[in-house]
């Protein structure tokens, strides 16, 4: 049946994927950190720049697709 599947993939919310992600990062599934990466908005990716490394690549694709483009320069690209 579909809905079971459903609840499943949205049973934790953004919130709760961010605080897991913080705790352990190895603890997400994949589908949960496309979750995190596509639902975070700027306050969650405020928390997690707080406790994670800027390098971290969670981190760096939610700053990627917060980021305002501007032309092809990637230097004036402005994070929201």
């Amino acid at each position: 049946m579909f809905y079971p599947a459903f609840y499943k993939y949205y049973e934790k919310s953004p919130k709760v994927l961010c605080l897991q992600y913080i705790e352990n990062p190895k603890s997400l599934t994949q589908d949960e950190k496309e979750r995190l990466i596509w639902e975070a908005g700027g306050f969650k990716r405020d928390i997690l720049e707080l406790k994670i490394n800027f390098d971290d690549p969670v981190l760096m694709a939610i700053n990627s697709r917060l980021a305002i483009k501007h032309g092809k320069d990637p230097k004036l690209n402005l994070l929201i």
